[in-house]
Order: C-alpha cells, then structure tokens, then sequence
C-alpha cells in the first residue's frame, strides 16, 4: 500500500514546497509538482491517481489565485503528453528525460502562460519567466528526490 500511496503524496507534497518558503520565493514559485509528476508517469504511471494530480492543479490555483480548474486541467494535459511520450522517455540517460521534461513543461508553461493573461490580462513577464526558467532547472533536484522515495517505496 505504500507503494501505491507514496507517488500521489509525494506529488501533492512537491506541489506546495514552494509556498512553504514563500519569502525567499515569492518572485519565481517553481513549479515542483510538475517535477514530481513527469517523474512518476514516467516510471511509475499506474500508480498515480489522476485525483491527486487534478487535485493538486486545483489546490495551486487557490494558491496562486488563478482561473479555478486551470491548473488541475494543465497537469492533467501535461500528465497525459507525458504517457503518450513515455517509450521516448523509459530507462534513457538522465539528460534525455530532462530534454523530455524541458519539452513537455514548455509547453504546458506557455498554454498556461496564454491562457492567464487571455483571462485576467495582467502580464508579469519577469516572474513569469523565472517561474518557467526556476522549474526546469528544479527538475534534477526533484528526479533525484523521486528517485529516492522510488527506491524505499518499492
């Protein structure tokens, strides 16, 4: 049960790390939960529940006060590109599945990015920027964290 239980914590966890340090963050808020769940739909992709990853999406848009369902839907899209790409991505060397997250977040990032600013219109390029530029480079720290629970949940 613990093997099926610690991917789904593991991302609805990574997705509020950033707000715990909110002070030093507040200008970039990296987006680990995407982190999180490209690794575990990788890897692991039975074992994710798509609650968990919608529910995340939807606790990140109280956080973050963004359109309701938009980032539930964004890491539900992203979790599925992920599956659709995942014979790319399975057992290749670490900088391919880091092109593969680099590719498959961008994406997701400029669809959320367009769809903010369609909807709310304020456009904060900077934060914006180091938001997306924050969490691709994350990605290493999160893949080796996952990693490990991977390892000690099996």
């Amino acid at each position: 049960t613990s093997r099926a239980i610690a991917p789904n914590f593991f991302i609805f966890l990574m997705s509020l790390v950033p707000f715990l340090f909110l002070p030093l963050t507040h200008l970039f808020l990296p987006n680990l939960g995407i982190g999180a769940l490209y690794f575990w739909a990788v890897y692991c992709p039975e074992k994710i529940s798509l609650w968990v990853i919608f529910g995340s999406g939807l606790l990140q848009d109280g956080l973050f006060g963004t359109p309701l369902g938009l980032f539930g839907c964004l890491n539900l899209l992203f979790w599925i590109l992920t599956i659709a790409y995942r014979k790319y991505l399975f057992k290749r060397s670490f900088l391919m599945g880091w092109f593969g997250f680099f590719i498959l977040y961008s994406v997701t990032f400029i669809l959320k990015e367009c769809v903010i600013w369609a909807l709310q219109r304020p456009l904060y390029s900077e934060s914006m920027m180091l938001e997306g530029i924050t969490s691709l480079l994350s990605y290493p720290f999160v893949a080796i964290v996952c990693l490990y629970v991977h390892r000690k949940s099996s």
